[in-house]
């Protein structure tokens, strides 16, 4: 990270952040290319470790790419508001 002085290090923190987020996408090596999918999900921390859990059946591509390869990474939304802009004025 660039910036250390915004970098949360702490596995609190980083717990409530993802709890806070609506959507968590996960990114899977794919066969030629990346593999990057939108999942429900649920997390939880035990033993000053994170689990994130997602929704998914028990066969597809999701779960051929991960029985291959099982590294992946999780990136998270969580939507604050939107703002409608006409004519250069934000509403």
């Amino acid at each position: 990270m660039r910036r250390n002085d915004r970098e949360i290090r702490e596995m609190d923190e980083i717990f409530d952040v993802l709890q806070r987020c609506d959507t968590v996408r996960i990114g899977i090596q794919g066969n030629k290319y990346p593999y990057v999918v939108p999942v429900s999900f649920g997390a939880e921390w035990e033993n000053e470790q994170i689990a994130v859990y997602f929704h998914c059946a028990k066969q597809g591509m999701k779960v051929d790419l991960i029985d291959h390869n099982p590294y992946v990474c999780v990136e998270g939304d969580h939507f604050i508001r939107t703002e409608e802009i006409r004519n250069g004025i934000t509403a």
